[in-house]
């Protein structure tokens, strides 16, 4: 799939351009992210994969999080790929936040929390450009739509705490 078209339709999914709002919305997103990942899907997992994951790879952490949701060369498991998707997002890695977001906005494998969609996303789009920041700031504002001013402002704490502890310059 062109991604191009792809992030035209998740956007459309998003700002009410298209026919499918709130968290429903938020669940296609993540699903198509997740198919139009680099991970191919195959009976095992590449070689070397997770000892580059557990090393602390970041990329490697993301890529293992994207098979264990797909299902991709281990058994499907949404608990398992938060738990990758966290360690990546937490190494930098923009992708992983925007998973790891997706996975907090909508409830698959974690406890549904908007407080935490928000700052993954918020995050993704940070370090993101083009149409994946555009996608990653759509999601978010989806998901500020349904939290409070208080949430919103914890929600960029943390996000501001993680820039912090990462050394992240902002504009």
């Amino acid at each position: 799939m062109y991604m191009g078209s792809y992030w035209t339709i998740c956007d459309g999914l998003l700002t009410g351009k298209g026919t499918v709002m709130g968290s429903k919305a938020l669940w296609w997103v993540l699903m198509g992210w997740l198919w139009c990942s680099s991970v191919p899907v195959s009976a095992a997992l590449p070689e070397g994969l997770a000892t580059h994951a557990a090393a602390g790879d970041a990329r490697a952490q993301y890529q293992l999080g994207v098979a264990y949701a797909k299902g991709d060369g281990v058994e499907a498991d949404d608990r398992e790929a938060a738990q990758w998707f966290g360690r990546a997002a937490e190494g930098g890695d923009p992708e992983a936040m925007f998973a790891l977001g997706m996975l907090y906005a909508t409830g698959a494998g974690v406890a549904l929390d908007t407080v935490l969609a928000h700052k993954w996303l918020h995050l993704c789009a940070l370090l993101s450009d083009g149409e994946a920041r555009q996608v990653a700031l759509s999601s978010r504002n989806a998901v500020t739509a349904q939290m409070t001013p208080e949430q919103v402002m914890e929600a960029q704490e943390l996000a501001s705490d993680w820039i912090a502890r990462n050394r992240v310059p902002t504009e």
